[in-house]
């Protein structure tokens, strides 16, 4: 089963995320740049409730925020385990800072999962915005998970 709920984050602009639900829990499919008003600071719940019904969030499946150039923060419930799949969130362009992996129960990151992420300037814009992202509980990183990335400083 699937749903698409709509928000609206702290300045205002809105944005929906794209769910599917089975069981107990819920995974985040699709929160793409036609879902997001720019600039939007995204805050992913750590449940949602379909028809009464309460489902945990505890993945975040590819490519779900891949080619969001409107994001400009994540927030992550403390309810995740998993990032699903490579590629999750390739090409956000315009990401400043993933809030809160540090308190969440993923370990791992997919390769290409952060490819191209945050703002690394270009021939028409030289503008270097630091992609700010806590690993203290990563143990093992894919390969090219932050590659091109605007990475700068990384809490292990």
């Amino acid at each position: 089963m699937s749903t698409t709920i709509a928000y609206t984050d702290v300045d205002g602009r809105s944005y929906n995320i794209h769910y599917s639900y089975a069981g107990t829990t819920a995974k985040v499919t699709q929160c793409n740049a036609a879902d997001t008003a720019s600039g939007s600071k995204v805050v992913i719940p750590s449940t949602i409730n379909v028809g009464g019904t309460d489902y945990t969030v505890d993945t975040i499946a590819s490519p779900a925020f891949n080619g969001n150039s409107n994001v400009y923060s994540i927030e992550l419930p403390t309810t995740l385990t998993t990032i699903e799949g490579t590629n999750t969130f390739m090409y956000t362009s315009n990401l400043y800072e993933v809030i809160g992996l540090e308190n969440t129960g993923i370990t791992y990151i997919p390769e290409n999962a952060f490819y191209h992420a945050g703002n690394v300037g270009n021939n028409n814009v030289n503008v270097f915005t630091p992609l700010i992202v806590n690993l203290s509980n990563i143990t093992t990183i894919g390969m090219n998970a932050f590659a091109h990335s605007s990475i700068q400083n990384v809490t292990i």
